[in-house]
């Protein structure tokens, strides 16, 4: 049988969010999307606060942004400063010597325009990456969002990832959409897969010969990103969650 492109067509639409993927079990609540409050258009958080769902803001101030300007994934996304530099965390689960790539969409703040480059650097496991984002020419209808990349090796079995703006004032870098995976086939081959445990990220195509089974689940993923998708045991139906709700794909 011919090798097919997985640009999957199931009846509603084509799982084009999969061409590059990246599946955010491992980061819970990636995109900011829940919390015990709504920031509207735009809340301050101090330090120790963790009212945004598994995360907490380690130091400063960060702004917690709703639907004031358009978000990479959802309707929310955070600028890491408030009325100053802040930082804000989640500890995730890692299997020592393994590596891990972090994926988060950028952008910044372009209200206040000085300085119009704006800098956060992403850490965990002892290694940190400065990241930087010139918000020229953008608007909060048009956020001009960039996807970086950050990979460090786990040295414990829980590892803190912590994003932390390097710019004062009041507005900084904003960053949504955060995920990773502990297989990353990005410039690979991969032919046997199947000893793979956890995330499977691909950016590119996917090649199957016969077939894809997802294991049948009774209910939703917990914290579900954009583009995830799942077979429901009890409905028998393919579902994919666009942003704001589970939709049956037939």
């Amino acid at each position: 049988m011919k090798n097919n492109y997985l640009f999957v067509f199931f009846g509603c639409f084509f799982l084009f969010s999969f061409l590059n993927i990246g599946v955010s079990q491992g980061i819970e609540n990636g995109s900011f999307e829940f919390a015990q409050i709504n920031p509207s258009t735009g809340v301050n958080l101090s330090s120790g606060n963790n009212s945004i769902d598994n995360w907490v803001v380690n130091s400063g101030t960060i702004n917690y942004i709703g639907v004031y300007w358009e978000a990479s994934d959802g309707e929310r996304s955070v600028d890491l400063n408030g009325n100053n530099a802040g930082s804000i965390s989640q500890t995730i689960n890692t299997v020592v010597g393994k590596t891990y790539r972090i994926k988060s969409d950028l952008s910044g703040n372009p209200i206040c325009t000085s300085p119009t480059v704006k800098t956060l650097s992403v850490s965990a496991a002892g290694i940190s990456n400065t990241f930087t984002f010139d918000v020229t020419g953008n608007s909060t209808a048009n956020m001009g969002w960039e996807t970086e990349s950050f990979e460090f090796t786990a040295i414990s079995s829980v590892t803190t990832l912590t994003f932390s703006s390097l710019t004062s004032g009041l507005c900084g870098p904003v960053i949504d959409n955060i995920y990773f995976c502990d297989v990353c086939a990005f410039n690979n081959s991969y032919n046997d897969l199947s000893n793979i445990e956890g995330n499977l990220c691909v950016q590119g195509a996917i090649y199957v010969e016969d077939a894809i089974k997802l294991q049948p689940k009774s209910s939703p993923p917990s914290n579900p990103e954009t583009g995830l998708m799942y077979f429901d045991s009890n409905l028998q139906k393919l579902r994919v969650f666009d942003g704001t709700q589970w939709q049956n794909c037939w």
